[in-house]
């Protein structure tokens, strides 16, 4: 028996393109140059360094204790969009690893903050500035001025997605860890993120006492 439910084509315009509206086709370049980045700079750099030691999430994993505010779990599954069972059962495997430690905190220990050991901060160090070089060699023919032009423009894009704040509260951008100084979701919109509702603020003395992060 056939289908009876119509299959329709997308229009195809006198230049060869489909009549995909302008924001798709943006996200379709947006994921090509994902994977230019992930499979010829990021791949490449992680298995030079670590072989199949590291996945690619673990990672991922040492850049955002590296590069942001996450001290423990709940930060971790709130920056993440996963469950707290998910978040210490990823930040466990790196412990085991020897690449993240546990420490009571020191203004409550109800709770155990989750930082970089020297391993971790030693091989991470060496991960992101592998990454830049790597980047530099791949895009040496790359102008820098378009693309960060390219970057302000796509902030201001992500900036205008219309949403209600509770859809905006269950969500997290993951600024710091893809190099922006400032939260996007707060800068534009005025609005916490997932993880700024649920992130406890250390005290910078207590973090400096601990040796403080990379």
């Amino acid at each position: 028996m056939t289908s009876s439910v119509p299959t329709s084509q997308p229009e195809v315009t006198a230049q060869g393109q489909t009549g995909a509206p302008a924001l798709l086709q943006l996200l379709g370049s947006v994921r090509m140059f994902s994977l230019v980045m992930e499979q010829l700079v990021e791949s490449r750099v992680q298995q030079d360094m670590a072989g199949d030691r590291l996945s690619r999430s673990q990672w991922r994993l040492l850049e955002i204790f590296a590069l942001t505010e996450v001290r423990n779990v709940t930060d971790l599954a709130a920056f993440q969009g996963v469950s707290t069972a998910a978040a210490s059962k990823a930040a466990d495997r790196l412990v085991r690893m020897g690449l993240l430690t546990r420490e009571e905190d020191m203004e409550d220990r109800r709770h155990i903050q989750l930082r970089l050991s020297g391993e971790g901060q030693r091989l991470t160090r060496d991960y992101l500035a592998a990454l830049q070089a790597r980047v530099t060699k791949v895009f040496a023919d790359a102008d820098v001025l378009p693309a960060r032009k390219l970057a302000q423009e796509m902030d201001e894009l992500t900036a205008t997605a219309t949403a209600t704040r509770s859809e905006m509260e269950r969500i997290c951008l993951q600024c710091a860890a893809n190099r922006h100084t400032a939260c996007l979701v707060q800068q534009r919109k005025g609005q916490q993120c997932a993880f700024m509702l649920h992130h406890r603020v250390v005290n910078p003395l207590m973090q400096h006492a601990k040796g403080g992060v990379v």
